[in-house]
């Protein structure tokens, strides 16, 4: 990715690549994960790597949230929401129970998100009970 893109930018760029690409694409992603610093790009890395089949990147995602401040909480839970949305990898049912647990400790932590929260658990709920 070109360095000069605000991380705006590049972070949109890896979302795309996360939905549009195969397995294939991930070694390039993993390359980028280890030299891209802004937490929005890493953020979205994250959550590419994890739809193209790495599932240890999903722990490195809900980290994130355990983590996130109430300035930062609302855009990963919106990467998890377009996770789920949006060609949802084949390891999410088994993933919901961990994307549960952490979506609802960070309400716990911040009431103000829980709408986003509660969309999200919805969304969830559809998606793995559609696949049961």
């Amino acid at each position: 990715m070109q360095e000069e893109a605000s991380p705006a930018v590049r972070a949109s760029a890896v979302r795309s690549i996360g939905v549009l690409a195969s397995s294939d694409y991930a070694q390039v992603l993993e390359r980028y994960l280890s030299t891209e610093a802004a937490p929005a790009v890493r953020r979205e890395l994250f959550a590419a790597l994890y739809r193209l089949g790495d599932r240890t990147q999903l722990q490195s995602l809900l980290s994130l949230l355990h983590e996130a401040s109430s300035e930062t909480a609302l855009s990963i839970l919106f990467t998890i929401h377009f996770l789920i949305a949006y060609r949802p990898p084949a390891s999410l049912a088994a993933d919901a129970p961990a994307i549960r647990k952490a979506v609802t400790d960070l309400a716990t932590r911040f009431p103000v998100f829980s709408l986003e929260a509660q969309s999200l658990l919805g969304s969830l709920a559809q998606l793995t009970d559609s696949r049961s």
